[in-house]
């Protein structure tokens, strides 16, 4: 994406499409708390590590990195480019990560940076959004906005997904009913499963 913007001869195209893919929404549990306990360089030297080690990942797992909003990432599966199974890889890449972070050499990491994940999938418009001088790739849509919740909505450890991202991958994961979510705008209640994944 970094290649085609400036290797870009004439003005950069805003041009947008609508795409289906997987979204995945990772934060930090009490992170603003956390903060409070270390000096500013030490944050940030562990935050460095415990993103540099969360895109291995999701790079690992066939995974984009959409941006980074304080501690949480915010990762897509089937943008720039399409790929099989975006579902399936969403969710091997959230139990990766949770088993990397406890599995880090630092433990002040290991025993602080206790994160929550939401994974929705669905259509997106995705494409370059912004201004001449400053523009991202990036997806918008409510799929985007219902992965986002569930992250909120997740407890340390915990990966929740919508019913689209469990009919996709229920014969690869175990799940168990969450429940349901009420989002703004929409009549029907949102199911949320959550995968089931040993440490």
């Amino acid at each position: 994406m970094a290649e085609a913007v400036i290797n870009e001869k004439e003005e950069v195209s805003l041009t947008t499409s609508k795409r289906r893919i997987a979204m995945l929404f990772s934060d930090i549990r009490n992170f603003t708390t956390k903060c409070e306990e270390l000096e500013p360089e030490q944050l940030v030297t562990y935050l460095n590590e415990y993103f540099t080690q969360m895109v291995d990942v999701i790079f690992n797992h066939q995974g984009t990195v959409n941006k980074f909003v304080g501690d949480m990432i915010v990762a897509m599966f089937g943008a720039p480019s399409a790929i099989a199974d975006r579902e399936y890889w969403a969710i091997a890449s959230a139990i990766n990560m949770q088993k990397r972070i406890k599995n880090l050499p630092i433990d002040w990491i290991r025993e602080n940076f206790i994160t929550g994940i939401g994974i929705s999938s669905g259509d997106v418009i995705v494409g370059n959004i912004g201004s001449p001088q400053h523009m991202d790739y990036t997806a918008i849509g409510d799929e985007m906005n219902i992965a986002s919740r569930l992250q909120g909505l997740a407890k340390g450890g915990q990966i929740l997904v919508t019913r689209s991202v469990y009919e996709a991958t229920q014969s690869n994961f175990e799940f168990r009913e969450f429940g349901t979510l009420p989002v703004k705008g929409k009549k029907k209640l949102v199911e949320v499963f959550e995968v089931i994944y040993k440490d």
